[in-house]
């Protein structure tokens, strides 16, 4: 087999019909052996219905189960139950465009590399006038990722070499959604570099991001602020070996500017659509503090990064 195609999934049979749907309007290059495999995350058993309805032409296709929840569970028992030289990762609210599945797989069987960041694009109709590049990343999209210089992955549209999991185990169960909701791909690209691993980019392998709109609201841009201060806690704290070291003054110095900048600019406090940046950046700011202070005793997963040289730490 020489691509596998990893799609986890929880409660979202909507999107997965879409995708699944997407997946079987491409053709399927005529040089791969390609598999797909499905993972319900969801406990509800829906992905099996979607699928019998939804099957994605002649890609052989079935679903495996993961009941523990969480998105790094979910990828983690996709690579176990796949068998693919290649392990191609994508959302379950993403369209692929024709040549995707070639453009992943080819630097990883050429031996170029052993991973690959595909390129992400917002559907246009969920774009709105007042996001910054800023915005369009937290939602995925990849036009601001370095192609010829790649440092990180992105979940939703990512391909990895089968070996790479021989010294790199998975991905981190207590980051990604269902639990602190981001940053499983991020831990586990630096995984990879610090393991001498080759990271590219392919960006003519596109995929599409259909997200669910009421991630526009400013609530939800708030609580995606939270959770990325708290994971960029948990990396700092885990593997670059971070002390806290009781920098209260620094987390009353957040909170303060947050509450002054909340005073001085009421309008952006009170809108309903949309997040102004300068909150976004100040949230997550004061998250980060707050949880590396929290974690601040907590044993490390992992030796400080640098010192791994070929070993990456065990999850």
């Amino acid at each position: 087999m020489s691509v596998s195609i990893v799609l986890c999934t929880a409660n979202r049979p909507r999107d997965l019909a879409l995708t699944l749907d997407a997946l079987g309007r491409l053709p399927l290059p005529r040089e791969l052996s390609a598999e797909l495999v499905v993972v319900d995350n969801g406990g509800a058993g829906e992905a099996e219905r979607v699928l019998a309805e939804h099957r994605p032409g002649a890609l052989p296709a079935r679903v495996v189960a993961e009941p523990r929840r969480g998105l790094s569970r979910a990828r983690n028992r996709g690579i176990a139950e796949s068998r693919g030289r290649v392990v191609v990762f994508i959302d379950d609210d993403v369209r692929p465009e024709e040549g995707w599945l070639g453009g992943m797989a080819a630097p990883i069987l050429s031996g170029a590399a052993h991973a690959v960041a595909g390129a992400v694009r917002l559907a246009p109709h969920l774009v709105r006038p007042w996001m910054t590049d800023r915005h369009r990343a937290w939602l995925a999209s990849t036009e601001r990722l370095d192609f010829t210089d790649v440092r990180n992955l992105i979940g939703a549209n990512m391909a990895v070499a089968r070996e790479v999991f021989d010294r790199v185990p998975g991905f981190d169960p207590e980051l990604g959604a269902g639990a602190l909701g981001f940053g499983e791909e991020t831990l586990f690209a630096r995984q990879l570099l610090d393991a001498g691993f080759r990271l590219t980019g392919a960006p003519g392998a596109i995929v599409e991001h259909h997200f669910d709109p009421s991630r526009l609201t400013r609530g939800s841009w708030l609580e995606s602020a939270r959770k990325r201060g708290e994971k960029a806690a948990y990396i700092a704290h885990h593997w670059e070996g971070r002390g806290d070291d009781g920098a209260a003054f620094g987390r009353w110095l957040a909170s303060a500017r947050l509450l002054y900048g909340r005073a001085r600019r009421p309008a952006d406090v009170f809108r309903e659509d949309g997040c102004a940046e300068w909150e976004m950046l100040l949230v997550r700011d004061l998250h980060y503090r707050r949880a590396l202070a929290a974690m601040r005793a907590a044993p490390r997963k992992y030796r400080p990064a640098r010192s791994h040289g070929a070993e990456a730490a065990a999850v």
